[in-house]
């Protein structure tokens, strides 16, 4: 089952390590003399809520040290899906963003129309957002050197 759960997001490094974990911890639990049913579910939860509470103090170090590199006033390119439908609470890439936003910054962002954008705008809670063609984030970044 961890194998047909990582391939619903293969780029998403952080399902992966989290399905690890779960695995382990599940085998673990059915390896052991006289387990059940209930003994295996009490393993797992432990284990899921021990997984989403590092989660999100992960993610809010993400989004502290990201958000000091952030210029004021700047235009964030955001090309995936990195917020609370892809981790716990404010996300990675998007965390970075509330956090430039949260200490006062204009921070505006952008992300490619392809990249799921719909679901990421979504996830936005009141940033300003733009939807781009894939195309013009590609354009833009190449025209900045940044490729």
């Amino acid at each position: 089952m961890k194998k047909e759960v990582d391939a619903s997001r293969p780029t998403a490094v952080n399902l992966m390590w989290a399905t690890a974990r779960i695995q382990e911890i599940s085998e673990g639990a059915a390896a052991l003399p006289g387990a059940t049913a209930g003994l295996l579910r009490e393993k797992v939860l432990a284990e899921a809520l021990a997984l989403a509470e590092e989660d999100v103090a992960i993610n809010t170090a993400i989004a502290k040290h990201g958000a000091e590199v952030v210029p004021h006033g700047a235009n964030v390119l955001h090309h995936c899906n990195t917020g609370a439908l892809a981790t716990v609470d404010v996300g990675t890439a998007l965390g970075v963003i509330y956090g430039a936003w949260g200490r006062g910054e204009s921070c505006g962002w952008g992300l490619g129309a392809d990249a799921g954008s719909s679901a990421v705008v979504w996830q936005a809670k009141g940033l300003q957002s733009l939807k781009a063609a894939e195309g013009c984030c590609s354009l833009s970044r190449a025209a900045k050197g940044l490729y």
